[in-house]
């Protein structure tokens, strides 16, 4: 998987060198001991010295005195795990005790399938620690690139004098009219058709997954976002697979991309169910699970 630089991941980066600069370490926090796995944008900030700790279940500490926690708590990317409300709580509550600012990052907290959706991060903070960050690039157009903050006192404004001196301002025309289309309740429908729409292509993989993947083949059922976290048969990596799997048409990302070692990850991979027909997924998933079994 390429990577390639937005304005908006540079603008995050630019936020974690501001970080960096106090002396203190930006922490990647995981979602729980289980899924040990930094978000991919994170993962290629490891110049800039971040670091992926593995959070135990009682989110007691890592040892490392953090300047930020890093989280995306709804839909996780890669895992699409979510955060429960007593972890959140339980985090916000750490985050009190020893002062630490968290970027909370919903990027695709509107797309959920079932479940009842859990409070934000931010509205359970009370001392204003929390920054959310949100997109509409993920529901409506990939190109949009418009996103939003939503941050207290000092803070906000230290990341408005950031994004002046970063690139002035976000194109006026194209806030505009996303503010239009939002207010008379498109993006509402938009939303709900699409949500219906990538729930079928959800449910196609994972019955696709059911049928034709090899024993030892595990995986999560996303209740929401764009992915289905699958771990592999012991055995198989998946830096070895995916140029097998490209000669059958099928891409993936390897786990090894959500690591700051990639070596981490071989034993996974992530699947994209949003992008793709129900044929085209059960079409995809075969070819994959033949290129797992050589065949």
């Amino acid at each position: 998987m390429n990577f390639q630089s937005t304005k908006e991941q540079e603008f995050v980066r630019k936020m974690v060198r501001d970080f960096a600069k106090t002396e203190v370490e930006p922490i990647a926090a995981d979602i729980d001991k289980e899924h040990r796995f930094p978000s991919e944008n994170v993962a290629k900030m490891g110049a800039l010295g971040l670091l992926g700790v593995p959070f135990p279940k009682e989110y007691g500490g890592a040892g490392s005195t953090a300047g930020l926690i890093y989280t995306i708590p709804n839909f996780h990317n890669p895992t699409g795990a979510c955060l429960d409300g007593q972890r959140r709580r339980r985090l916000i509550s750490l985050a009190g005790r020893y002062d630490v600012p968290i970027l909370e990052d919903d990027y695709v907290g509107d797309i959920r399938y079932e479940g009842r959706a859990q409070p934000t991060l931010k509205s359970l903070d009370p001392d204003g620690r929390v920054i959310y960050v949100g997109t509409f690039s993920k529901m409506l157009i990939p190109g949009l690139r418009v996103g939003f903050v939503v941050a207290d006192g000092p803070v906000y404004d230290h990341l408005l004098r950031s994004k002046r001196c970063h690139d002035l301002a976000t194109c006026n025309l194209i806030q505009r009219a996303l503010k239009d289309y939002v207010s008379v309740g498109r993006y509402a429908a938009h939303l709900q058709r699409s949500c219906t729409l990538y729930r079928r292509r959800r449910d196609a993989m994972l019955a696709a997954l059911e049928r034709h993947m090899p024993k030892g083949c595990s995986w999560l059922r996303p209740k929401g976002g764009l992915f289905v976290w699958l771990c592999l048969p012991e055995g198989i990596k998946a830096s070895e697979l995916l140029p097998k799997a490209c000669e059958k048409g099928v891409v993936f990302a390897p786990g090894g991309n959500f690591h700051l070692d990639p070596a981490e990850g071989e034993g996974c991979m992530r699947l994209n169910f949003a992008s793709n027909s129900e044929a085209i997924i059960e079409e995809g998933i075969r070819r994959l699970g033949r290129a797992m079994r050589g065949e």
